[in-house]
């Protein structure tokens, strides 16, 4: 296969795919199956990332929405919680460096953030999506501070060799 390269684009689009799938089927409160399908394209290399966890992280308790329909959401320690679903998608924007390390680094700062970890106090939110659901609350304060923390790790000299 002979690919002729104009700048930042090729003369012809790679269409191979690459496929990736995960399910978690018996989940109590949220069963689901995924499916990612990327293609390279005009680009002279895949430029974005993902990442789909549905079985590895465990949601703390607090973060279960208070839903009546939802089985868990009592205190009840005997009652299974289920794992949390967590999916993204890192546009390069002209280079994968800063897609695949959102993609390696995503999970395990969302995961250590102080309204994943245990329940904050509502006045400390600054939220104002006029949500009277504390646990999503929790969630969008805890996604708001993962973004900014990657922004931070990105710029920070000991993570430059990822780059």
């Amino acid at each position: 296969l002979f690919i002729n390269i104009m700048g930042t684009y090729l003369s012809t689009p790679v269409t191979e795919k690459q496929t990736e799938s995960d399910a978690a089927l018996d989940c109590p409160v949220a069963p689901l199956a995924f499916g990612v399908v990327d293609m390279q394209g005009w680009r002279k290399s895949m430029e974005d990332a993902h990442v789909g966890v549905v079985d590895r992280v465990e949601l703390p308790r607090h973060l279960l929405l208070q839903n009546p329909n939802n089985k868990n959401s009592n205190n009840d320690d005997k009652e299974e919680i289920p794992s949390a679903k967590i999916f993204g998608v890192f546009d390069g924007h002209g280079g994968p460096e800063v897609a695949r390390f959102c993609q390696l680094y995503l999970v395990s700062v969302l995961t250590q953030q102080p309204t994943w970890l245990e329940p904050q106090p509502l006045d400390n939110h600054n939220d104002n999506d006029n949500n009277d659901n504390p646990s999503t609350m929790d969630i969008g304060v805890a996604l708001r501070m993962t973004f900014h923390a990657l922004d931070r790790m990105i710029d920070a000299p000991e993570y430059r060799n990822e780059l």
